[in-house]
Formats: C-alpha cells, sequence, structure tokens
C-alpha cells in the first residue's frame, strides 16, 4: 500500500450505509499548513487521535494562471488511497512525522480505524512574497470539494470543507548585486558566459557573434523565438558555485546543480563599446528584460522579476536588469 499523508477539515455532511462502529468526527479542523514528509509527495494533519493523510503529485502544486495573470483554481480527482482518515487508539505525540513518514512506524498508539476519500479537492494558489516584496513560494489551500471516505459498508460525504495549506518554496532568489563595474566571465574550455554569485549561477550559451567587436554594436535576443540557438540558465547549486562548476569538461563532484531554470521568454540586450582607455578592448553589457525561467525538471515557470526586490524592480531601467559587463579582446 502506499504511504499516505494529511488532508484536512471538513464537516459531515451525511452517512450512509450500515449503522456499524462509525466514529468518524466532523472534520473541523483549525486552519493551518499540513506537513510534507521529506522527499516525498505525502502531507498530513494530526488532530488529538485522528490523523489527515494526503499523497499528492508535485505537478498539482505548480501554479497556473489564466489570460488576465490570476491564479486558476485546480479540480483534482483522487485515486484510491490518496486520501485516508485515520483514528488512533490515543493521541498522536507530537513531531508526529514518525508515523507518517517512516517506513516501519511506531507501534504505538495503533490506528482504530481507517477510511480511504475518493471525489475531488480543489487547490487555490497564492503567492508567498517577503517583506522585500521576493516571491519566495506558493501557499496551496487545499478544500475537500466532494469527497466520500469509505471503510467497509459504511460511507460518510464530505463536501467544500477546508484541509488546510500546502507551501512550496521556490529555493532560488536571485541574489545578484550589481554595479556599473561589475564583471561577467567567460570561459575558454567551451564558450560560455556567466556570473556566479555564492550558490546561483546566470549562464549563457550564446553564439560568439553576440559578442562581436564592433563599437556600437546592440543585439537585442528574443528568447522565445531563438531558444534553442541562444540559451540562458539560471542553476542554483549544493554549495558556492565555481569556475569548474560553468567551465570544466568534466563536472566537479561537489557542489552540484540542485535547480535549474532555462529563460523561455523575454529579451537579453547585449550593448557593445570600444574601451577609451584601451582602444581594442570592447565591453559588452547585459541586460536581461522580461524574462521568463522555466524549471527543467518540472516546468514551472516564474518571472525574473517577481525575484527581485520591489526597490530594485522600481529601480529598472528601460533595457532591464543590467547583469555585469563582459570583455573581449
Amino acid at each position: 500500500m502506499k504511504k499516505f499523508f494529511a488532508l484536512a477539515c471538513a464537516i459531515v455532511l451525511a452517512t450512509a450505509c450500515d449503522d456499524g462502529d462509525i466514529s468518524f468526527n466532523e472534520f473541523n479542523l483549525e486552519p493551518g499548513d499540513a506537513v510534507n514528509c521529506p522527499e516525498s509527495n505525502i502531507y498530513y494533519r494530526v488532530d488529538g487521535t485522528q490523523a489527515y493523510i494526503l499523497e499528492i503529485s508535485p505537478s498539482n502544486l505548480i501554479p497556473e494562471t489564466d489570460d488576465n495573470g490570476q491564479f486558476i483554481v485546480r479540480e483534482v480527482s483522487l485515486a484510491a488511497g490518496d486520501l485516508l482518515y485515520r483514528a488512533y487508539s490515543s493521541d498522536v505525540p507530537a513531531g508526529a512525522g514518525s508515523f507518517f513518514c517512516s517506513d516501519i512506524p511506531p507501534t504505538s498508539p495503533n490506528v482504530t480505524e481507517e477510511w480511504d476519500g475518493n471525489g475531488t479537492i480543489t487547490i487555490f494558489t497564492d503567492e508567498n512574497i517577503n517583506t522585500d516584496g521576493k516571491l519566495t513560494g506558493y501557499s496551496h489551500t487545499i478544500t475537500l470539494q466532494n469527497v466520500t471516505f469509505t471503510r467497509g459498508e459504511s460511507s460518510i460525504v464530505v463536501q467544500n470543507r477546508t484541509f488546510g495549506d500546502i507551501v512550496t518554496n521556490l529555493g532560488i532568489g536571485f541574489n545578484f548585486t550589481t554595479t556599473d563595474q561589475t564583471s561577467v566571465q567567460g570561459c575558454d574550455e567551451n564558450g560560455l558566459v556567466y556570473r556566479i554569485s555564492g550558490r546561483e549561477a546566470v549562464v549563457m550559451d550564446f553564439p560568439a557573434s553576440v559578442f562581436d567587436n564592433t563599437d556600437g554594436d546592440v543585439n537585442t535576443i528574443d528568447l522565445a523565438s531563438a531558444e534553442d540557438e541562444f540559451e540562458l540558465y539560471l542553476e542554483y547549486y549544493s554549495g558556492n558555485a565555481t569556475e569548474s562548476n560553468i567551465c570544466s569538461v568534466i563536472d566537479p563532484i561537489s557542489p552540484v546543480v540542485q535547480q535549474r531554470w532555462r529563460a523561455s521568454a523575454g529579451n537579453v540586450i547585449v550593448e557593445t563599446t570600444e574601451s577609451d582607455v584601451t582602444p581594442g578592448t570592447f565591453n559588452h553589457k547585459i541586460w536581461l528584460k522580461n524574462i521568463v525561467l522555466t524549471q527543467t525538471d518540472t516546468n514551472q515557470s516564474v518571472n525574473l522579476n517577481d525575484l527581485l526586490t520591489q526597490e530594485a524592480r522600481n529601480a529598472l531601467p528601460a533595457n532591464g536588469l543590467f547583469i555585469g559587463t563582459y570583455v573581449t579582446n
């Protein structure tokens, strides 16, 4: 049987079938966050001797918006075993993860009854914004839209009752501080152009012609129409990134890429000027404008500007976000 975890609240609207030993309490959980078992799709909530357990695919938690940019409320059908209600012989203790996340659960308290929920839930998504105005992730409010719990010949119907919130974090922040003197580096080994800030790296795989040594050139790259030829990535590493992570033909053992986001839309603007101080040296200033990043593993998308502070967004020039200057000879 699959492992399952917690869903929440709702009031029992009807009961059917036999009068058996039904001790299923009303779904009246207080609003709150569901707890996620590490590295799993299982969430749970506990209320005394009761536990509500939900398994949900991460794809159902990827935000979707309509043509007006408003989040779409998702409706998800539950398969057998996706949602369970369990009653225990006594209160489930604090730190209940051992009951729901372990391959071998504790023997006490023991399960006295279990109900399997089938039907539909809805997922309403909203942004989580920190005090600086940066997007950090999302809150997903789960509602039991129309769920029938069954146990043997008994059934209980629950409708339009809130379970609780699931919080998903982006795990990236675009923590780059840029001044007019900020440099962008290049790799001799593979021709990549990059900038590193701690665990994050912006990596550009562009044709060499973008950085042609022609004074006064301005290249505007539309990533939506030229995505295969011009690739821009935001990479997030398990530790501080180094030149070897970007340039080496053989990737270092550590740190490793934990998240990779590819620019799927927006513009890169490269403005080239010859140095007044060192003739024959060319400065290529790089801007990122209206960039949309899509995670390569999940296809979740986010606007790069939403990862900036409100102050930084308010100060953006017409060319977009200045990422630094790449120097060639």
